[in-house]
């Protein structure tokens, strides 16, 4: 049902794979930069300004990262909530008259329903998704 988003989906997951090399990346550059403490004092001046940078680069990558991804996710879920309110009313006005005199097919249940159920289904591809992706091993 998501196949429409298909670019989003591949944004999205190359967000989070991006987000989620981001601790590999820190944990690189803060061993390089503990090490640094052991070479010659004038030394120390250019590693300290060539790792700073390298620490903002990586906060602005994981800022990217992070942006694309959400919004890539995000996107996608809120298209399939769309699509499945959609599908669940057009179910719904299919329905003959008799049916709605149910208790449970009551106006308030449906309504419910057709608000919680895309919710639940849209949830899924939100932060949930990205969270997957990027602590998974590879």
């Amino acid at each position: 049902m998501n196949k429409p988003e298909l670019p989003a989906a591949v944004f999205g997951l190359l967000g989070a794979g991006a987000l989620g090399m981001i601790f590999p990346a820190f944990s690189f550059a803060m061993s390089a930069l503990l090490s640094i403490f052991y070479e010659p004092v004038d030394e120390i001046g250019r590693q300290i300004v060539k790792w700073s940078a390298v620490f903002v680069a990586i906060g602005f990558g994981s800022l990217i990262a992070a942006l694309v991804e959400s919004f890539s996710f995000n996107y996608m879920g809120q298209h399939l909530g769309n699509r499945i309110r959609l599908l669940l009313i057009r179910a719904l006005l299919r329905q003959e008259v008799g049916w709605f005199d149910d208790e449970e097919n009551s106006s308030g249940i449906l309504t419910s329903k057709l608000s919680a159920d895309a919710l639940a289904v849209k949830g899924q591809f939100g932060d949930s998704m990205g969270l997957i992706t990027q602590v998974r091993r590879l």
